[in-house]
């Protein structure tokens, strides 16, 4: 019965060790991810031309309007408008009117 209680505490000192190695990574992680700036996006919320510059007397970057729920993350804000990147890369400018912007650090402050 010795060995068994010998063996019964290597293990519970094993469980105890990989638990704080565990919460300390786990730590370590969210401590990282909460210091790294977060991008703002955003989502269209009604049909928005995607423009080579910021204002409507300039050429659309496709043929179509962005249709509503396109997500976007935000690059630079002039005015009245946004310079935004697609998930495919591609880049333009496109109204504050059309568009919903969320800012993760807002998000993460209120919580």
């Amino acid at each position: 019965t010795g060995g068994l209680i010998l063996k019964r505490l290597r293990l519970k000192r094993l469980v105890i060790a990989s638990a704080a190695v565990a919460v300390i990574t786990a730590s370590s992680i969210g401590w990282e991810w909460s210091r790294a700036p977060q991008q703002e996006f955003g989502i269209v919320t009604s049909p928005a031309i995607l423009r080579t510059h910021n204002g409507d007397n300039f050429e659309a970057v496709f043929e179509q309007p962005l249709s509503e729920g396109t997500r976007f993350d935000v690059v630079e804000q002039r005015g009245s408008w946004l310079q935004v990147r697609l998930s495919d890369g591609e880049q333009g400018w496109i109204p504050l009117s059309s568009v919903d912007v969320i800012d993760p650090q807002a998000i993460l402050q209120s919580s």
